[in-house]
């Protein structure tokens, strides 16, 4: 068989799941308890016409770690290809 050369070797898999699995939980808990990291908390000052204002960095970390790690699984190779 033929396997393709753009694909990540397969420890990646395993990297993908080691990543995967903490920020999935952290998405639970963000869902469920507004979960939100204090460090992460920036202050916004975007015009003249609107008062300031304070976001939390904590879901757009957590949904980046979501999506790196479940690209890492589906495009690493199986080990029987």
């Amino acid at each position: 068989m033929h396997t393709s050369k753009l694909l990540l070797p397969t420890r990646y898999k395993r990297i993908g799941f080691l990543i995967f699995i903490p920020f999935a939980v952290l998405g639970i808990l963000a869902q469920v308890n507004d979960f939100e990291f204090d460090f992460l908390a920036v202050h916004n000052v975007s015009a003249k016409a609107f008062d300031d204002v304070n976001t939390n960095m904590s879901d757009e970390i957590i949904l980046s770690g979501l999506i790196i790690g479940l690209l890492m699984i589906a495009f690493s190779r199986e080990k029987h290809e």
